[in-house]
């Protein structure tokens, strides 16, 4: 059994809090799971880590080509590069 995925997520905010809730299914379905979620910068502003431990960072991309990852920080309570 794998303890490791990628969740990515394309489009708009409505897709993205579709995403959002097959993101909590998956992590509900499988404890103990980590993953990386994989799509635009909206992430960063809708999940906070307290509330999704499994989330181990945060691959921003743009226009679907690069990426940064964004890891959290204890210190700030946020998403930094």
């Amino acid at each position: 059994m794998r303890d490791r995925i990628a969740f990515l997520h394309t489009g708009a905010w409505g897709d993205l809090y579709v995403a959002t809730a097959a993101l909590r299914e998956a992590c509900d379905a499988h404890p103990g799971l980590s993953c990386y979620v994989v799509g635009s910068d909206k992430w960063i502003h809708i999940l906070d880590r307290r509330s999704w431990p499994e989330i181990e960072g945060i691959v921003a991309t743009k226009e679907g080509w690069s990426g940064e990852l964004f890891s959290w920080d204890e210190t700030t309570g946020a998403w930094s590069r």
